[in-house]
């Protein structure tokens, strides 16, 4: 399983950014969901980096993994939607993909899984972001649901097998003085992960989003000391990247010194009188 959370951020114009955030966990279970393996690596988010769009799943691992990473292959080299393709039609490609390639996929092995799928119209301004969500079971669609993306800033989906554990974290994230920003959005996932309060979830946050501007971006994470680009640990070579990187705080860092990045905004716990620092 996995939990996945997406969230819209926005400013006094409006929606500013839509960001996905997931666990790296895989896991595998006995007949009768006793977790018997854990295996925190696994790819759960894919972003475009040439178009805007970024889809996510939770549930089954293996066919949402290999499917997606190939369609938004297909994206970036311009083979996949027609041009003029709106976000329903989009979404529905997307879908229709997914249904060819579980035709032939063993039935004993099919699984359920939801995607969420996230793209954007326009630039600057007029940017309008359009958030879907789609239920497979048995290797076929359920329909296509719209998410309403909010004005201001909030969740707008809450996915997979620790949905609950995490809307906890959130609560008590929201009723602090950084309510509704997208730091007690993504630190509220954090403090989730530390918390290990839902066997299936765990491993370091992948984030990925899209600005009102450009193409999906993937983002880097630091966890427990190191840095991560979509589950799997970067060595040194990463600071001569491009990659954003975020902290637990949501507080852009440097990925050489691992500590926030000269001149970036600081973004202090608002539980500053506990002894946990969610900087890792």
């Amino acid at each position: 399983m996995t939990t996945l959370l997406a969230w819209v951020a926005a400013d006094q114009r409006g929606p500013a950014s839509i960001r996905i955030a997931a666990d790296s966990r895989i896991s595998w279970s006995s007949p009768n969901g006793t977790v018997l393996r854990n295996w925190d690596f696994g790819r759960k988010i894919f972003a475009s980096h040439r178009h805007p769009d970024v889809s996510g799943y939770c549930g089954d691992v293996l066919f949402p993994t290999q499917t997606l990473g190939q369609i938004i292959e297909l994206i970036d080299r311009d083979a996949f939607f027609p041009a003029g393709a709106g976000p329903g039609d989009r979404v529905q490609l997307i879908v229709a993909a997914l249904e060819r390639a579980a035709n032939g996929y063993p039935a004993e092995e099919a699984r359920d899984f939801t995607i969420v799928h996230c793209t954007r119209v326009g630039e600057y301004m007029g940017a309008e972001f359009e958030v879907s969500a789609v239920a497979f079971s048995a290797g076929k669609a359920g329909s296509v649901s719209r998410v309403v993306v909010p004005s201001s800033s909030g969740v707008v989906a809450v996915l997979g097998s620790g949905a609950n554990q995490y809307k906890s974290h959130l609560a008590r994230w929201q009723a602090s003085d950084v309510r509704g920003t997208s730091r007690a959005m993504f630190s509220s996932f954090c403090e989730f992960l530390s918390a290990q309060s839902d066997p299936h979830t765990g491993g370091p946050p992948q984030l990925a989003g899209l600005l009102r501007k450009g193409p999906a971006k993937s983002f880097g994470t630091i966890w427990n000391g190191n840095q991560y680009l979509m589950g799997m640990e970067m060595d040194g070579s990463w600071g001569s990247s491009e990659v954003d990187c975020y902290n637990s705080l949501f507080e852009i860092c440097d990925p050489t010194t691992l500590q926030r990045r000269d001149g970036a905004q600081p973004q202090p716990s608002p539980f500053r009188s506990e002894v946990t620092d969610h900087r890792t």
